[in-house]
């Protein structure tokens, strides 16, 4: 063979004969459409413009960050200090019956009335 010649089985990309695309069908072009559809309104839900629209103005995104993450730090030191108060009245109140229980046993009884008195003092100057 020579350089300009070719075998006939080949694609137009490797020199051979072109051939049209099959046209697609009713049922093809309708699940087509379908599916265009589908991906356009999960790229609207997604908000993909307001996102592109973001990176493309960097101050405006540091400023959407320091925003949502100052909010974040404020709703954990919030959080934290509701749980941690919790905890500290939990712990106090269960410290104290378990005290009461305590005094009916003979020996540790004595022990326990020593510790209630100080606990009571404790409950008493920061009930305020």
């Amino acid at each position: 063979m020579t350089e300009g010649e070719t075998t006939g089985n080949g694609s137009a990309r490797d020199g051979g004969p072109e051939t049209a695309p099959k046209p697609l069908s009713e049922k093809a072009v309708e699940k087509l459409n379908e599916n265009i559809v589908k991906l356009g309104t999960r790229l609207e839900a997604m908000n993909l413009a307001q996102y592109i629209e973001l990176t493309n103005k960097p101050l405006k995104m540091v400023w959407v960050n320091f925003l949502s993450g100052l909010a974040r730090g404020v709703g954990m030191f919030l959080g934290a200090g509701a749980m941690g108060a919790l905890a500290i009245a939990i712990i106090t109140a269960l410290t104290y019956y378990l005290l009461n229980f305590f005094n009916m046993i003979p020996v540790i009884g004595e022990i326990s009335k020593v510790v209630m008195n100080v606990v009571k003092d404790f409950v008493a100057t920061h009930k305020k």
